[in-house]
């Protein structure tokens, strides 16, 4: 048994259509996870899921600009889950039957730390999961598998995880650091890529409150950098230690990664988050 765990946005708009087609999703797994839910006091809401496998909980700990910090949300889902097993999954992401096998295969090693890339979608009506089939097929035939940037779920076991800094959810860097975390502490950082084939169903990034509109911009942002620690903890996918194929893990020689191995052992992977942290001092310089 594992536990899904999420911190869906308000249901409104676009928004409220994602959110209930991936919790919908996750509500059809076999065999169905426990969910554990933050933020949502909606008690409409509540009643429209109507499971007893979802638990809801509350956001006690924001920002000034009302966005959640990642590691509370951690500490929450470590504290009040009844499984081992945690699945992090972005609310915006649905989920096959794929999942809950390639779960299983983890949960079968000592250690473990899967994540994946995605299919990036557009999706603006309420689906139906009673043929999962139909809509994975419908929508893989249309899209390619993203880059290596795009990692929507973290599958763990909730022992192994300790001293999160206190990240601000969906602002980037906090999802670098957790593979960073899993690599240097061995937990078998795995690409589940090939295993797992979920949606992400696009949306823009309207909700952030500051004066930007981009994950990847902003003091939030910039606030996350800090709590990162450093350029070097800034992983990706591609330092999976592992590959997850056809149930088996495989040791990860391919390319890519002794590529990125050795562009991050000589510094040169930093460069351009170097330069991007740096882009104020060196345009007042060029303009003096």
């Amino acid at each position: 048994m594992y536990t899904i765990f999420s911190c869906p946005k308000e249901f409104t708009s676009l928004f409220g259509i994602i959110q209930r087609n991936a919790i919908n999703s996750w509500l059809k797994l076999s065999p169905k996870p426990n969910i554990i839910l933050f933020g949502i006091e909606n008690e409409d809401i509540k009643n429209e899921f109507n499971d007893k496998n979802i638990t809801y909980l509350p956001i006690k700990d924001y920002n000034e600009y009302e966005t959640p910090y990642i590691n509370k949300i951690f500490e929450s889902a470590i504290e009040n889950s009844t499984t081992d097993a945690l699945c992090y999954v972005n609310s915006d992401i649905i989920l096959f039957n794929d999942f809950p096998k390639t779960v299983a295969n983890l949960i079968a090693n000592k250690k473990y730390f899967g994540v994946g890339r995605r299919y990036n979608v557009e999706i603006q009506e309420i689906l139906n999961f009673n043929d999962q089939n139909k809509i994975r097929n419908h929508y893989l035939n249309s899209t390619d598998l993203d880059i290596y940037t795009g990692s929507d779920y973290f599958i763990f076991n909730k022992h192994s995880i300790k001293n999160i800094p206190s990240f601000l959810i969906g602002r980037t860097c906090w999802d670098n650091w957790l593979m960073y975390y899993a690599a240097k502490n061995k937990l078998n950082l795995t690409d589940c890529s090939s295993e797992i084939e979920c949606l992400h169903q696009k949306h823009d990034y309207s909700h952030i409150k500051t004066n930007t509109n981009n994950h990847y911009k902003g003091i939030e942002r910039e606030y996350n950098f800090k709590q990162l620690g450093g350029i070097e903890k800034i992983y990706d996918i591609r330092d999976a230690d592992f590959l997850l194929k056809n149930t088996k893990l495989e040791k990860n020689y391919s390319i890519i990664s002794i590529f990125i191995k050795f562009l991050r052992k000589s510094k040169l992977l930093f460069l351009k988050e170097f330069l991007y942290v740096k882009k104020n001092s060196i345009m007042k310089f060029f303009s003096k």
